[in-house]
């Protein structure tokens, strides 16, 4: 049960994590190249990849029951790598002609 509880705050963080990025990507896309923002967010353990394909952020986070495969929509193309290890992620976003890079 409490492997239960562990996954369900682990993949509600993941989420809380991809919606941030995408929201804080599309708001620097719209106010238009060369707008920049850097942004802190929190990664949890055993997410083991995160990737990132034109407007999807695909999260891989192991849980109790096998590996969970998520993917979040962007309204905007994404570009960039993020790392996954655990703990707190500082991302530079940076808008370009026709998407944002993430570095």
């Amino acid at each position: 049960y409490s492997d239960s509880i562990k996954d369900r705050i682990r993949l509600n963080q993941v989420e809380k994590f991809a919606s941030q990025l995408i929201n804080s990507a599309e708001s620097v896309f719209f106010a238009g190249e060369p707008s920049k923002a850097t942004i802190s967010l929190y990664l949890p353990d055993g997410v083991k990849s995160i990737g990132i394909d034109s407007n999807y952020v695909i999260i891989t986070t192991h849980t109790s029951s096998g590996d969970n495969k998520r993917a979040f929509r962007s309204d905007v193309p994404l570009q960039g790598n993020i790392s996954s290890g655990e703990g707190i992620k500082k991302l530079v976003l940076q808008a370009k002609e026709d998407y944002v890079q993430i570095s």
